[in-house]
């Protein structure tokens, strides 16, 4: 496949290879209404977030780095592929063990096309490690259609205005991108945080490779907070000097050091279990989710508390036990985390009167419109919603069988099948897009108990 990208200058070609994908041959799935078994205890694969910020910063430290946990799916495979690309030399221990061969801020390969699939951390954090780098080079940045349509100009305006060089080869605003090695100079810099909490994180992670010190001040309200709260954390992990006042950040020159590190299991993932419990009003047990995280979707457990739902978190396992009868009539605040707008919308469907969701307004610009996708695919089974200008609210009501559409959001057709195992039949299109984060997701729902038809020849 071949993705062309012409500007007044100039036309640039990018040979593009996908993944491999155990879903890729199927057009879609059909999950239809099924009994869960009263009691499920499992594990989820580690943290997409953490993966990534973990493999990148240790791609860029001095040293030998060890990740363990490390999530095996599209959006890391991508960062993978793309780090080797660059020339870094990356060993699989075993399928979730890696060890990465820190080039200190170097980049060996001075030239590159880099297809980042669609994973918007990597597009988000590899410009500025780029750009960063102490190696004179040239890198091209793309990604597929859902990729080419996210925003970058906040970042990459914020970037250049330290000193980067990075030029946008298609559609100004978003990528494809031109980098340009060993200009980032560092300094001063306000960034609107309101937007997308990566952009934040991508000026952090870049920092510590700068010239000088850089200090980060972000404006208006920063969504999904404690993202920056990893960054900052993982950053410490290897070595970075990085303090936090209020809303300004302030980073010493100083390169990251390799580091051995166990990635959390992921909230996100666990959650479309625990979505099952409320539905189905049983008891789902997560096994390797951490106690204390910084991980935002870990929120979600109190949005399932106050519709119904009996959580036990203790440091052995996260338990939820679903109610008989959803409840509604209130307002959930996700600004925090946002991620799981989706997820609840879906049970807002099932609920016994209806729930608004605020401080997703951005959501607008992530893997898909996700506000629109839930509305519209809600209004496809007879859900009636309504957009307002920072959120959406759900109304309860009768469901009908239907055809979801998740326009290639991972997030979307996984909330939308865990709905439909509890509803009424549901055909999800493009199933592989869960592959992103998620790979065995329909595996899962398969192995207990779910009618997921189409999945085995």
């Amino acid at each position: 496949m071949e993705a062309t990208y012409g500007t007044r200058a100039k036309t640039i070609r990018i040979t593009v290879t996908p993944l491999p994908s155990s879903l890729q041959h199927l057009p879609s799935l059909e999950i239809r209404p099924s009994r869960v078994p009263s009691s499920v205890s499992l594990s989820v694969p580690g943290s997409k977030s953490i993966s990534n910020r973990a493999l990148l910063m240790a791609a860029f430290a001095e040293g030998r780095s060890r990740l363990t946990g490390f999530l095996d799916a599209d959006d890391t495979k991508h960062a993978v592929f793309c780090l080797k690309a660059l020339g870094f030399k990356i060993e699989h221990v075993s399928h979730d063990v890696i060890e990465v061969e820190g080039q200190s801020g170097r980049v060996p390969h001075s030239e590159a096309k880099l297809y980042l699939g669609a994973a918007g951390t990597v597009a988000r954090f590899l410009p500025g490690l780029l750009s960063a780098s102490i190696s004179d080079g040239q890198w091209i940045l793309s990604g597929d259609s859902t990729l080419t349509r996210r925003p970058q100009k906040p970042l990459v305006d914020s970037l250049n205005a330290l000193g980067a060089k990075i030029a946008f080869l298609g559609q100004p605003g978003c990528l494809p991108l031109n980098v340009t090695g060993n200009k980032l100079l560092g300094g001063k810099i306000s960034i609107d945080g309101s937007i997308s909490s990566q952009f934040v994180s991508g000026l952090l992670m870049a920092a510590p490779l700068a010239r000088v010190a850089t200090e980060v001040q972000v404006t208006n309200t920063l969504v999904q907070p404690e993202y920056i709260t990893m960054t900052e954390s993982l950053m410490k992990r290897f070595g970075a000097e990085v303090s936090r006042n209020g809303s300004t950040w302030h980073i010493e020159p100083k390169p990251y050091r390799g580091a051995d590190i166990a990635i959390e299991a992921d909230f996100s993932s666990a959650s479309y279990m625990f979505a099952l419990a409320a539905l189905h009003g049983t008891t789902v047990t997560v096994s390797n989710l951490p106690f204390e995280t910084h991980q935002p979707d870990k929120k979600i457990l109190e949005a399932l508390s106050q519709m119904g739902c009996t959580i036990i978190d203790s440091m052995e396992s996260t338990q939820v036990t679903g109610p008989t009868h959803l409840k509604g009539g209130f307002v959930l605040d996700l600004t925090e985390y946002s991620d799981q707008a989706l997820t609840l919308g879906v049970l807002a469907a099932k609920c016994d009167a209806p729930v608004e969701l605020t401080g997703i307004g951005h959501i607008r610009y992530h893997e898909s419109n996700r506000l629109q996708s839930l509305h519209s695919n809600l209004q496809g089974i007879g859900i009636a919603s309504e957009i307002t200008k920072n959120g959406i609210i759900v109304y309860p009501g009768a469901i009908k069988p239907g055809v979801i559409d998740p326009h290639g959001d991972h997030r979307c057709a996984m909330s939308f099948a865990i709905l439909a195992s509890r509803s009424e039949t549901m055909q999800i299109l493009n199933p592989a897009c869960t592959e992103k984060t998620y790979p065995d997701f329909f595996s899962v729902l398969d192995s207990i108990g779910i009618n997921v038809i189409g999945l085995h020849p």
